[in-house]
């Protein structure tokens, strides 16, 4: 069997709020107008008793279409055009389970894969606080038994990528005004991680 989703959408913002830094403090205020508009999609198909593979994606388009309030407060530079922040314009995730019957329950493994395109993080669209491009892969190998007991060994960011999972704009495009703080990259991601866990389900 095969399900398939998709959703078209466009919105746009009015007094959008956002946080900023001003003399090493958080502070909040408009954007102003903002609009957003793209398509999301998911393909869940099990070709067989023993398969289940799903796809997500995400296409997104964003852009500060009107920044006069927060250039007033001195929040941005000139932002009129800009992307939104922590928003990314592709983002793609797949899962492939395997499962396979035996005595008392069943063995699975799965494959993950993420992949997320680069992100501001901020109005002003500064490169030294933009996240690059990802992608991800992760697996896990477990046995799910007929009365609820599930073992799984899992493998986290298997191939040790590196990456930041957002930035932070906290000086003007120069690195300056900041007090002390720069414009980053912030949280890294965890490295390759091996893990065990049970769980009983009642």
């Amino acid at each position: 069997s095969m399900q398939f989703n998709v959703a078209l959408f466009y919105y746009e913002y009015t007094d959008l709020q956002l946080v900023y830094f001003d003399a090493g403090s958080s502070q909040v205020s408009n954007v102003g107008k903002a609009r957003g508009e793209g398509l999301e999609a998911d393909l869940r198909w099990l070709p067989g008793d023993n398969w289940d593979l799903y796809m997500g994606l995400s296409l997104l388009d964003t852009k500060i279409t009107d920044a006069t309030e927060i250039e007033e407060v001195g929040a941005c530079g000139d932002c009129d055009g800009n992307n939104l922040p922590f928003a990314p314009e592709v983002s793609v995730s797949a899962l492939i389970t395997y499962k396979h019957p035996v005595s008392k329950g069943e063995i699975f493994f799965t494959t993950a894969y993420v992949y997320q395109d680069k992100m501001f993080g901020g109005p002003d669209n500064i490169p030294d606080a933009t996240v690059d491009s990802w992608n991800t892969f992760a697996f896990r190998l477990g046995f799910s038994s007929n009365n609820g007991w599930r073992t799984t060994l899992w493998l986290e960011n298997a191939f040790d990528e590196e990456y930041f999972e957002r930035g932070w704009e906290n000086a003007d495009a120069d690195n300056q005004y900041g007090y002390g703080l720069f414009n980053e990259l912030v949280w890294p991601a965890k490295p390759r991680t091996i893990g065990f866990s049970v769980s009983k389900k009642w």
